[in-house]
């Protein structure tokens, strides 16, 4: 656990927008959620808590499907992140 905390390394802001793709792929019980849509992942007013508090008021789904949207959100921003970062070091 200490080595991939060493390893973690922040997000340096760059300036601008990075609009990257977010793909939604959840199942709690018998409902599938597939969906995808564009996210400033440069823009630190985006909270995925919040968009998902909304998505799930605006199709009628149960609070119980905010955790789990708002998690893989989380995930994808951080592995763009981790992209932009490597390619980043790798040119320099």
């Amino acid at each position: 656990m200490n080595k991939q905390i060493n390893q973690y390394r922040k997000f340096e802001k760059i300036e601008g927008e990075i609009i990257k793709l977010i793909k939604l792929d959840i199942r709690l019980d018998n409902i599938l959620i597939i969906d995808q849509f564009e996210w400033d992942i440069n823009n630190p007013s985006n909270k995925p808590e919040d968009f998902s508090l909304q998505y799930c008021m605006e199709l009628g789904l149960g609070s119980e499907f905010m955790l789990p949207i708002s998690h893989s959100i989380k995930e994808q921003i951080l592995e763009h992140q981790k992209v932009i970062i490597y390619n980043l070091l790798d040119c320099n």
